[in-house]
């Protein structure tokens, strides 16, 4: 599911103006970050943003790990990790972008 939301990823940012990281909805119920890791050093050969996102999913992966020991309920563990990765992916992402690349 993960490569597909990559996939989907890559064609939204390469034919809209929009940038949306649909890889992050898979990120709570990620069990392994080897594939995210190995895709994005991948894409990073062609455009640097990518191994910002490398960093950021890395980041979140470790958050969402020691977060996932607190939060018991499935659903709310979904939803509160999921905003918590979109908010720190985009507020981290775009500081770094706007202000250094």
């Amino acid at each position: 599911m993960i490569i597909l939301l990559f996939i989907f990823d890559i064609f939204i940012y390469n034919l809209t103006p929009y940038n949306i990281p649909l890889f992050i909805l898979e990120l709570p119920n990620l069990k392994s970050i080897k594939p995210s890791i190995i895709f994005f050093l991948i894409l990073s050969f062609f455009e640097i943003k990518y191994l910002i996102s490398l960093l950021l999913i890395l980041i979140l992966y470790m958050i969402n790990f020691k977060l996932d020991k607190v939060l018991f309920s499935k659903k709310r563990k979904y939803i509160i990790l999921l905003l918590i990765n979109y908010i720190i992916y985009f507020s981290f992402y775009y500081i770094i972008v706007k202000n250094f690349l």
